[in-house]
């Protein structure tokens, strides 16, 4: 018997399928680093992406009536979203997955702190609380991890979620110039542009190579030569690229059936289960700073949405997670449902 798409329980079962194996994403893309330079990883997981959205003639019309500044628009908005991701598994490289991810979920607290100034929103009591719950989380989290003292390698993953908002609010403040299909199409776009040139500003640099044995496993992620993937690199980047298509079904369909405010906290299990994920392929789990760190981060996100429902907010309840949120102030359907973002 067919499934009945939406019934909510089936839809908040997909969605949370989709998360519970997400992160697994990111952990593919830490060990794919043990050999592969990211920028290559980004490049080439977009191409893959691209390739296949583009055997579907809707990709194509999509394009249709874009004027040359909202393409131009769009590459930005893309553009910051693969900035993200490229600053997150830098950080990832020198940290825990599970504490990336934790650092990278105060995107929700700073997409509703950037509302403030670029949005009109106010910034009202229960907003500051949970700001200072975040930041609270940040310091739990990043200063045992360094030893008694704040290591600017945790910064890493809050850049990328500063890029990560100002991607959302760009996507508000664009309204309805452009459909959501065609956002998700220039998005993979980007990713491969800003790979690439990232790469060539690498190959273009004044020095001598790097590697493992000058700089440091970490950096040499980031900075090495390409090389040809071996073929289990491949299947890993193609089953990244099935793990983030099945989350797009599942987002686009939950958003479509649901209010976005049932849905949006379910998002929130992304990071107790980086933290399972951490625990089994790396064996790495949080001390008792890192457990209350994660409690305060989660905590102020949920609270952050609670009361923006309350209020009728839309800035943080239809964007609220960096991993599979929908485009803010859109609403998805399928004909042009938006893929949600995954790093």
């Amino acid at each position: 018997m067919a499934w009945n798409l939406t019934n909510p329980f089936v839809a908040l079962g997909l969605m949370a399928l989709a998360m519970a194996f997400m992160p697994l994403n990111d952990a593919a893309i830490k060990l794919m680093g043990a050999e592969l330079s990211l920028l290559q990883i980004v490049f080439l997981r977009s191409v893959l992406i691209l390739a296949v959205l583009l055997i579907f003639p809707v990709t194509w019309r999509s394009f249709g009536g874009l004027s040359p500044g909202v393409w131009a628009l769009l590459l930005m908005r893309g553009s910051l979203i693969a900035l993200a991701m490229v600053i997150y598994f830098v950080g990832l490289a020198f940290m825990g997955l599970w504490q990336a991810t934790a650092l990278f979920f105060v995107a929700p607290l700073l997409i509703s702190l950037l509302s403030v100034p670029l949005l009109g929103e106010r910034l009202g009591v229960w907003r500051i609380l949970a700001q200072i719950m975040g930041f609270g989380g940040i310091l739990m989290i990043a200063i045992p991890g360094s030893e008694g003292g704040f290591d600017l390698i945790f910064v890493l993953p809050l850049l990328a979620a500063l890029y990560y908002a100002l991607y959302n609010i760009m996507t508000r403040l664009m309204g309805d110039q452009a459909s959501t299909l065609a956002m998700t199409n220039i998005q993979h776009l980007a990713y491969m542009l800003v790979g690439l040139v990232l790469a060539l500003i690498v190959y273009a640099m004044p020095f001598e190579r790097f590697s493992e044995t000058t700089l440091g496993a970490e950096m040499s992620f980031v900075l090495r030569d390409w090389t040809w993937p071996r073929l289990q690199y491949w299947l890993w980047m193609g089953g990244c690229g099935v793990l983030i298509g099945f989350l797009s079904f599942a987002a686009a369909n939950a958003y479509s059936n649901l209010e976005a405010s049932t849905v949006a906290p379910m998002e929130y299990a992304y990071i107790p289960l980086s933290l399972f994920w951490s625990a089994v392929i790396f064996q790495d789990w949080p001390d008792l700073w890192g457990w209350a760190g994660c409690a305060l981060i989660l905590g102020a996100g949920l609270l952050t949405l609670f009361r923006e429902n309350i209020k009728d907010v839309d800035v943080a309840t239809a964007a609220p997670m960096p991993m599979a949120a929908s485009s803010a102030n859109l609403e998805p359907d399928y004909e042009t449902a938006s893929s949600p973002i995954s790093l």
